[in-house]
Order: C-alpha cells, then sequence, then structure tokens
C-alpha cells in the first residue's frame, strides 16, 4: 500500500514565504533612495542652502568633477584687478578670487556658476540677481571665457554691493559648484546638465 506524503504544513508554508520576503523598511528605504537620485539628477538639490554644505578651508583646492577650485580670497573693493572704472557712488564690490582648473579634454562653460555666495540679509546665492557682476579675467578686465583644459585661470567673482551693507569682517559663505550630465533628458537628450552646489567655505571680508 502506497503512503501518501504528508500534507505541508501551512504555517510553515507561510513562515518560508515571510522568510524569503524583504521587510517592508528594505522597500522604503530602496525607494527613498530611487527618489533622491532622481531629484538629484533633475537638480532638486541646487537649493541646499550653503550654511549647511560641507566645509573646505580658504586656501583649499576642492577637485570637483571637471573643475579643481581654489578660494584664494574675499574681499571688498571699489575697483577690482583689470577694471577699468570704480563702482558707482555709495557701492562697493565684493569679490571672491579663485583659481580654477578645468579637468576635462574640453573646455568648461562652468565659469559662471562656479562660485556663489551667501552673505545673509544682502546676497542671496540663489538669487543674487542684479548684484552678482558676472566673472572678470583680471588680465584683460573682460568677462572670463570658458576654462581651457588644464590651464589654471585666476578668476574675480564680484558682487556690486552697498557700502554700508557689508564691511571688513562680517561673515560671508562661499560655495562651490559643480555639474553633472543629465542623460535621457525630454528636449536636450544626453546634452543636458544640472548644477548644484557641493561644498562651502565659512570665512570673513577681507579687503584688497
Amino acid at each position: 500500500m502506497t503512503v501518501a506524503p504528508p500534507l505541508p504544513d501551512r504555517k510553515d508554508a507561510a513562515d518560508r514565504r515571510l522568510r524569503r520576503r524583504p521587510p517592508w523598511w528594505a522597500w522604503t528605504a530602496l525607494g527613498i533612495a530611487a527618489s533622491i537620485g532622481l531629484i538629484a539628477a533633475l537638480g532638486g538639490f541646487n537649493d541646499v542652502p550653503l550654511a549647511r554644505l560641507p566645509a573646505v578651508e580658504l586656501g583649499e583646492t576642492f577637485v570637483g568633477n571637471e573643475v579643481e577650485t581654489t578660494v584664494t580670497g574675499v574681499y571688498l573693493t571699489t575697483r577690482p584687478a583689470g577694471q577699468q572704472y570704480d563702482a558707482p557712488e555709495g557701492m562697493q564690490y565684493l569679490v571672491v578670487e579663485v583659481t580654477a582648473t578645468n579637468t576635462t579634454a574640453e573646455p568648461s562653460l562652468l565659469t559662471p556658476k562656479l562660485i556663489k555666495v551667501l552673505v545673509p540679509g544682502v546676497i542671496d546665492p540663489y538669487n543674487d540677481g542684479a548684484e552678482f557682476g558676472g566673472v572678470l579675467d583680471p588680465r584683460t578686465g573682460d568677462q572670463a571665457d570658458p576654462l581651457q583644459p588644464g590651464l589654471p585661470t585666476t578668476l574675480l567673482y564680484r558682487w556690486e554691493v552697498p557700502v554700508e551693507a557689508v564691511s571688513v569682517g562680517d561673515d560671508v559663505f562661499v560655495g562651490v559648484f559643480e555639474r553633472h550630465r543629465i542623460y535621457g533628458d525630454p528636449v536636450f537628450g544626453d546634452g543636458a546638465f544640472s548644477t548644484g552646489a557641493v561644498v562651502r567655505i565659512i570665512t570673513t571680508v577681507g579687503s584688497s
């Protein structure tokens, strides 16, 4: 007489299914990580407050994915090096002096967005508007060109501010930005980029 195999224990089968199924928190963590990756790729973290970024020191070189950046000075002046005219009456320039080296094989278009500053109550790094006077090449006094590969270049980032608004010794946050390529953009294809702040420098304003 053939003996039928015992019926599987339903409780044991359910336990095995539970052991094979990842816990709920693993799915939650995976979903959060995927969301963060997607948002970052689309530039959603561009507005991270500069005051909350990891810090590097004034004079320390930050090696980004496209540019090596060294902030060598932050100061006030009425006429940055290379500029022909003084600031308008009652105004001055807050200047961030930078040495930047493009580490890629092609000219970098990151120059205008490489540096931003936060001066509480005076300059908003994500809405600096008319205050931002562009990036000056001190050798020519003109707006700086794209960074050429492998060539260390001095750049002067300048903001026009009222004389009474910023003084020597005031606190200032300098943000260093880098950019990342976005693949599969619906408009620009693989030629789109997202630019975001990566580190900050906490220092005080000096004089030229």
